[in-house]
């Protein structure tokens, strides 16, 4: 189980790293959507 959620979690650090490097003015606002929740799931 942690294992699992690890890998999720790198996954999803990679995907929004790869959409903040090709989109980062449109990724400004929309980290606040994506992490805020997140986070708070965490």
């Amino acid at each position: 189980m942690s294992r699992h959620r690890g890998h999720m979690s790198a996954h999803f650090v990679a995907e929004y790293v790869t959409m903040f490097g090709k989109n980062s003015v449109v990724a400004l606002p929309l980290q606040i959507l994506i992490i805020g929740p997140f986070v708070m799931f965490l």
